[in-house]
């Protein structure tokens, strides 16, 4: 629910959209950890200027616009060079999103979380469910490993 949420709200102020799936039935249909979000906290999410211009911005027969007209490859670039920015912008936005939650849910997230030793040779990374196992048997294999020096 929460990073539904946030992708929610980030996908409204950035204008791109993010796809947002469970990645099995166990995540899907896993209820003993879950804390639902009340009415009052997705509405201090969601920005209520952000639906109406992304409402104003949808195909409508009352505002006909032509978009994705056939373009020869040079002018096809230069279009999508103009979205960059979009893009650019994106992650920093998804953490101000991640932040604002945080306010609300007092549920802290980031970008990126890093764990282990300061001097790593190496890294692993995981998406979110995966994370907490990796890090479980890790901390298992540190301390046997440490048990044994």
């Amino acid at each position: 629910m929460d990073n539904a949420l946030i992708v929610q709200a980030a996908s409204l102020k950035s204008r791109i959209p993010f796809v947002h799936f469970f990645d099995g039935f166990r995540s899907s249909h896993e209820v003993q950890k879950i804390e639902e979000l009340t009415d009052a906290d997705m509405k201090a999410m969601i920005d209520d200027s952000l639906v109406y211009e992304h409402r104003k911005r949808a195909l409508s027969p009352d505002r006909p616009v032509l978009r994705g007209t056939a373009q020869n490859p040079d002018v096809f670039f230069q279009a999508r060079e103009t979205v960059n920015q979009f893009y650019m912008d994106c992650p920093a936005i998804v953490q101000e999103m991640m932040d604002k939650f945080a306010k609300i849910t007092g549920r802290q997230y980031h970008l990126f979380e890093y764990m282990g030793r300061g001097r790593a040779s190496g890294f692993t990374q995981f998406c979110r469910n995966s994370d907490y196992c990796f890090e479980y048997n890790l901390i298992c294999w540190m301390c046997a490993f440490w048990s044994f020096r």
